[in-house]
């Protein structure tokens, strides 16, 4: 399903107002680019951009769950997930070129998906929704940060400790012992991300479970805090 500003939907016009909202911008900001705006209910499997196409449109992920795919130079594959309401990708902004990742929707995901020039527009007229956009892009920024910390990690046991902790962080659910994630990610991604075998991912897995730090709670993946003393 796809809606826009002819559609005349109280749906689509709550999510335009969840855009604003994150954006900080004012109804009467946000009235002037609505009609370059698109609201999108994307299944799971469906690719919203490809890596090496020209990067023209933004999306804001509403809810839902997406994979960021990317190969190297060097035919390296390397895969981030994302849940949290954000624009992605925001660092193509105010910049010509290709998309460096391709994104995949990982469960029934909701988009709203635009032109950049719009946001462009909307940022070089009004200064508060710019210095939040650097804002948020300095988030994303200290989350690629946290990332890294993968690869600097010396066993493999830390990798996979350091990826459950930052995979609970960026799309789970944060409580006061554990993070609570919804079970999208499957044994392979998480070694991808890790860079390390499928069968050492396996391996870690069932010892982190053993050990009751990590558990299955039906649909979703309870990641204690605790494993952090391990590394």
């Amino acid at each position: 399903m796809i809606l826009s500003a002819k559609s005349n939907s109280p749906l689509f016009e709550y999510k335009v107002k969840q855009f604003a909202d994150f954006i900080k911008a004012e109804r009467a900001e946000i009235e002037e680019i609505k009609h370059y705006l698109y609201y999108k209910d994307v299944p799971k499997g469906q690719i919203l951009y490809q890596q090496g196409e020209p990067s023209d449109k933004l999306f804001m992920l509403l809810h839902g769950y997406l994979m960021l795919e990317s190969t190297n130079a060097g035919g390296n594959e390397m895969d981030v997930f994302t849940h949290r309401p954000q624009i992605l990708p925001l660092s193509s902004l105010f910049v010509q070129g290709e998309y460096r990742q391709t994104a995949v929707a990982m469960h029934e995901t909701q988009v709203l998906y635009f032109q950049k020039e719009a946001l462009e527009y909307l940022a070089n007229k009004y200064h508060h929704i710019m210095i939040h956009l650097f804002k948020e892009m300095s988030r994303v920024m200290e989350s690629e940060d946290n990332r890294m910390i993968l690869y600097a990690s010396r066993s493999i046991e830390e990798k996979v400790i350091q990826l459950l902790l930052y995979l609970g962080k960026e799309i789970g659910h944060e409580h006061d012992l554990y993070y609570r994630v919804r079970n999208v990610i499957n044994v392979t991604q998480l070694s991808r991300m890790a860079c390390i075998s499928r069968e050492s991912m396996s391996n870690q897995i069932n010892k982190l479970k053993r050990a009751e730090l990590l558990n299955i709670d039906g649909d979703h993946l309870v990641i204690m805090k605790e494993m952090i003393e391990r590394l």
